[in-house]
Formats: C-alpha cells, structure tokens, sequence
C-alpha cells in the first residue's frame, strides 16, 4: 500500500502540472525560457493530495506503514538518502474515538472493530441509541466486511440496529440447537454402524437392519475400516465430516 500509494499521489500531481503546463501554453504567457522549458512557472502551485488507506478488517494491521517499512535490514545506512511515504491509514482496531467520525463511516467501522467480539458487539448495538437509527447504506457495509448479515428491505432507509442484533442472537440459538440435534441423529447412527460392523455385517445388511441407505453407510464402514481396531464414534464423525468437505 505505501506503493501504491506513493504511484496514486504522484500521478495525481504530475495530472496537477501537466494542467499547468497546458493552460501556460494556451496562454502563451510563460515568463522566460526557463518556465517554458519546464512548462511551470514562479507563481503556480500544486493542490496537496491526501490518500486515505481504509483497512476494512478486525483484526491488527500487521502490514508495512511506510516505504522504508519495505526495505530490508542492511539498508539502513543508505535510508536517510531515500525519500520515504507513509501510509495514512484508518485501521478499526485503532480507533478509540468513533465520535470524530461525522458520518455513519465511524458506526461502519466500531461494528467492524467488534465484529469477533459477539459480546461486544452485543453491547455496542443494543445499548448505544446512536445504532437505533442507522443508514440502510452503512448497514449494506456491515453485510460486506463483517459475517452480521442485516435483512434490508428496498424501502427502508434507516435499520435499527439493537433490534436487528436480538433477531441474530436468536437465530444463532436456532441455529445451534439445530446442529446440535443433527449432530447427535450422526453419532448415534455411527455408533449403531460400529456394533454391525464389529459383528461382520456387510454395508447392505447394516443399511438394511438400521433403515438407511447404502450410500450414507458406506463412508461410515470405509472409516471404521480404516481404525485398527480403535473405533470411536465421535473420531469417526470428525473423519466423516472432513471427508464431506473435501468432497
């Protein structure tokens, strides 16, 4: 970024002069053969340029802040020869004022400060009122950098944040409950599959006896045969599901 950057800037004001440049030219009214050559005169000026660096993330900027961030060790003798570029960066995890903010940036990116923090963030939106009341545009940012996802009507124009985090926190409940169930449906089912197994029931007879299909007992089997002997359920649900995934 320090870079990049430094390229955004410098092409910004090298646009600056090349502009300055033009207008002399157009005007015929460089003052010597010194302006005309460089095609800048005495009296013109460059607008500053400030490039911002918004780091959309929770965690610590860990990245290089400036140019001389960039270069190695054994170069530090030569660096007060080379010009360096600090990174003007905004960084959630620093921030420790969010009231500076006067647009609802500084709400996007206290949410983003606590997004790994579901007790936080839990205090953050139900008891700050400045969360009552946020634009449906900020919340469109919270959808894209944080895993809070906030159901948005066309219409709406403002989100009330505390209200939309209790319908998260309960969906979190359903949805753990859930898994829970499905997880202990799994379990037992591989723990059934061990007892055939351990008394030479083939894949079809097991899937037969237990009313399942052959095809979600064989992976089971393929595992189990796989354990020497060492057959624990919970050990093959953890196989089973990585299996799932790669495939």
């Amino acid at each position: 970024m320090p870079v990049r950057n430094m390229l955004y800037d410098a092409i910004n004001y090298s646009r600056q002069a090349a502009e300055a440049d033009k207008l002399h030219r157009t005007n015929k009214d460089y003052a010597g053969r010194a302006e005309f050559l460089s095609g800048f005169g005495k009296t013109d000026s460059l607008t500053p340029v400030i490039t911002l660096t918004v780091y959309w993330g929770d965690d610590v900027w860990d990245a290089p802040r400036s140019l001389h961030d960039m270069f190695k060790d054994n170069t530090l003798s030569l660096r007060r020869y080379i010009s360096d570029y600090k990174l003007n960066l905004i960084a959630p995890s620093e921030i420790t004022d969010f009231d500076k903010f006067r647009t609802s940036l500084g709400m996007v990116l206290e949410v983003i400060k606590y997004a790994s923090d579901e007790a936080a963030m839990g205090r953050l939106l139900t008891q700050n009122p400045k969360f009552d009341h946020i634009e449906a545009d900020a919340v469109r940012a919270i959808n894209t950098f944080t895993k809070f996802k906030v159901s948005i009507n066309n219409d709406e124009e403002e989100i009330n944040m505390g209200n939309t985090w209790e319908d998260h926190r309960l969906s979190g409940k359903r949805e753990g409950l859930c898994e829970g169930k499905r997880e202990g449906t799994t379990l037992k089912l591989i723990d059934q599959t061990i007892k055939k197994f351990k008394k030479g029931c083939s894949v079809e007879q097991t899937a037969d006896m237990l009313e399942e299909s052959t095809e979600n007992i064989r992976p089971i089997y393929d595992i189990i045969s796989s354990m020497n002997g060492d057959y624990d359920a919970e050990k093959v649900y953890e196989l089973l599901n990585k299996t799932s995934v790669s495939a």
